[in-house]
């Protein structure tokens, strides 16, 4: 990984091993520095972050990227990103509007002054996942999953007096739903419910 920022270029740890499906978790912080900064300097600035394949008989080979402006961070409260997820995409092929990967970040752009922002911070139940920053390439469309809650069975008993009041609970892109609850019966502590449930994301 690659961070850009006023013209200099810091690079994370390679991993080794990675595949299409893979979860990578680098935990390197990066900070630049930029002295005398005119308002100007400020307002043309961005941050680009990079993905890449790292190769050695070769120059590196760009997966995705995302760029974003310095005055986008630090108007955020507490002039930071924490816990953001990015899609990347790779401005550089054919196929430029398509998704390459996601990277979660933190990011803080502080003047002089400033409070500083602990990135570390533990990432709250409310951080929800469905909050991702887009390339302006991509257009994201609305999609509905549906979840067809038929019938469960060998529940344990719960209740003193009864069995178990029992629903099933379905979280997507940060949208929970659930069924209705139900009373399992005292033969097989079974559930009927043959409800679905529709969940909305973009």
């Amino acid at each position: 990984m690659a961070i850009k920022v006023f013209g200099s270029t810091k690079c994370s740890t390679a991993k080794k091993a990675v595949g299409a499906v893979s979860t990578v978790m680098w935990r390197d912080h990066f900070f630049f520095e930029k002295a005398d900064c005119t308002s100007e300097d400020i307002e043309t600035a961005n941050i680009t972050i990079e993905l890449r394949d790292k190769r050695f008989l070769v120059s590196d080979s760009l997966i995705g990227s995302y760029s974003m402006d310095l005055t986008y961070v630090y108007f955020q409260k507490g002039h930071a990103l924490v816990h953001k997820w990015l899609a990347l995409a790779n401005p550089e092929s054919q196929d430029f509007a398509k998704i390459r990967g996601f990277l979660k970040v933190g990011v803080a752009v502080l003047a002089e002054g400033d409070d500083q922002v602990d990135l570390d911070v533990a990432e709250a139940q409310e951080m929800k996942d469905e909050d991702l920053l887009l390339p302006p390439q991509i257009q994201p469309k609305s999609c509905q999953l549906v979840v067809r809650a038929i019938k469960g069975e060998k529940f344990p008993k719960m209740d003193s007096t009864g069995t178990i009041d029992a629903f099933i609970e379905c979280e997507f892109a940060g949208s929970k739903v659930r069924t209705s609850i139900m009373e399992a019966d005292k033969a097989n502590m079974a559930v009927e419910w043959y409800e679905d449930l529709l969940v909305s994301a973009t």
